[in-house]
């Protein structure tokens, strides 16, 4: 299969199977990435899709083509495969993944040493290795089946103690992705926790529900059943294993955002520290993350979106904890990763810390309203941000002019009562459209007004 450039997303690999990318696709990466890194030991694993199997196949045999020894760590998330790129001493941890995308989906995720995401200007590289003709060396490569599940649970567990959480009645929906196998025996540890499981079951076809706890509609049983079991909280987690999103015991979806605020405050309020820690978030977010994290003694940053600029940004202020609207939460002490099990483990003894009912303790948090994130379709994605901007600051739209328009992640446009940001995806072929307003009962129309706008710019929402 000829290569096409666009499989290539900001940081990693993604593309429908087979049309995008297959087999041989994913042999000549392999054989690539070792000539690129100068690998000698790789560390390989993959995520539940159908397609995995075969493509982490083809993977390995492209390495060890190369004469590079590959250690098999099988069905894993992709927090642990960071981890591996982090304990192991290999030159690359590569998980086959396309995270939260449809079942038809696949692609490769990759960590250098020390956990390092790969950057935009590496994956060039790679495509160009990967379109090159491949020298071989005369030795093949070996292959080794290892287990570093009980070394990852540790870990975890050595970032938040089980006696941090108290006694509770938890509803845990993996939406038959991968989260279930770190799940099951961080649990273990856990005995003061009832919990009722949804969909542990890995599978590729994803029978119930597309694991991407960003989406309202697949909340919609998880929140049922948190009510149904007066539960004190539930967790929704994506298929890889790198983001989750809380619903309190009323059946309520929590932001990202306010997760993040949440979780600063937890952080800032329970830990000591000899100066003020730094903490991370980004442009689409609620204004009400740097609020708090100001407001109970700590450093707020903006950051950029995207998880291998948000760990550079991080190493390079030692920041503590950085969050995105999207339930993705990096700590340092989880050598500056994101991970859903540490999320949700940290989460808990946040709850624990207050005797509150959770909906009692977000209420400091809640105090914008935000729009679920929006896809929109465009023919040119830069074309169009550009257009929309032209088009407000020239007065030429019912939204009025904006007081103030920044760039660096995006367009971000500040009204009176309300900001939005555009900004283009990096993992798929659309704009997000990010939207607060300042006071609840004026969200609906601003929207409706935001909406209007982005239609008659040929914008497909």
């Amino acid at each position: 299969m000829p290569f096409d450039r666009k499989i290539f997303r900001d940081n990693d690999i993604r593309g429908i199977y087979p049309t995008d990318l297959d087999e041989g696709v994913m042999y000549k990466v392999g054989q690539a990435l070792a000539t690129k890194y100068k690998a000698k030991r790789v560390a390989v694993g993959r995520d539940m899709r159908v397609s995995g199997p075969s493509m982490q196949r083809a993977l390995v045999d492209g390495f060890m083509s190369m004469g590079v020894r590959v250690y098999d760590l099988g069905m894993i998330t992709t927090p642990i495969n960071y981890f591996a790129g982090s304990l192991m001493k290999v030159d690359l941890a590569c998980i086959v993944s396309s995270s939260h995308n449809p079942k038809e989906y696949n692609g490769l995720i990759i960590a250098k040493k020390n956990g390092a995401a790969t950057t935009e200007a590496e994956l060039e590289d790679i495509i160009r290795l990967s379109r090159a003709p491949t020298v071989l060396p005369g030795k093949r490569g070996s292959e080794q089946r290892k287990q570093i599940m009980g070394l990852w649970i540790d870990h975890v567990f050595g970032i938040i103690s089980p006696k941090e959480i108290k006694p509770m009645k938890v509803v845990f929906d993996t939406g038959n992705g991968v989260e279930a196998v770190e799940l099951e025996p961080a649990l273990e540890r856990l005995p003061q926790i009832k919990a009722i499981k949804m969909f542990f079951e890995p599978d590729g076809n994803f029978p119930n529900h597309i694991p991407n706890p960003l989406l309202s509609k697949t909340l919609v049983g998880l929140r049922k059943r948190v009510k149904k079991e007066k539960a004190d909280v539930g967790f929704s987690y994506d298929g890889d294993g790198d983001r989750v999103i809380m619903v309190d015991e009323k059946g309520k979806a929590v932001e990202g955002s306010v997760m993040t605020a949440y979780l600063a405050k937890y952080f800032l309020e329970h830990r000591r520290y000899s100066v003020k820690p730094a903490m991370l978030y980004t442009s689409v977010m609620s204004r009400i993350v740097p609020e708090k994290i100001e407001e109970y003694g700590g450093r707020a940053l903006k950051a950029p979106v995207g998880h291998s600029l948000i760990k550079a940004m991080m190493r390079q202020k030692h920041a503590l904890f950085a969050g995105e609207h999207s339930g993705h939460f990096y700590f340092k002490d989880n050598y500056y990763a994101d991970s859903a099990l540490v999320g949700t483990l940290v989460l808990l003894a946040a709850i624990s810390s207050d005797p509150r009912p959770l909906s009692e303790q977000l209420k400091e948090f809640r105090v914008y309203a935000k729009q679920e994130e929006i896809s929109v379709k465009v023919q040119d994605r830069d074309e169009f941000i550009d257009g929309m901007r032209k088009a407000l600051e020239g007065g030429k739209t019912t939204l009025g002019k904006p007081k103030k328009v920044t760039g660096g992640d995006g367009v971000t446009f500040d009204f009176e009562e309300f900001w939005f940001n555009l900004r283009p995806s990096g993992t798929e072929p659309v704009v997000r459209l990010n939207i607060e307003a300042y006071k609840a009962d004026k969200l609906e129309g601003i929207v409706k007004k935001i909406l209007s706008v982005v239609r008659r710019l040929d914008g497909d929402v």
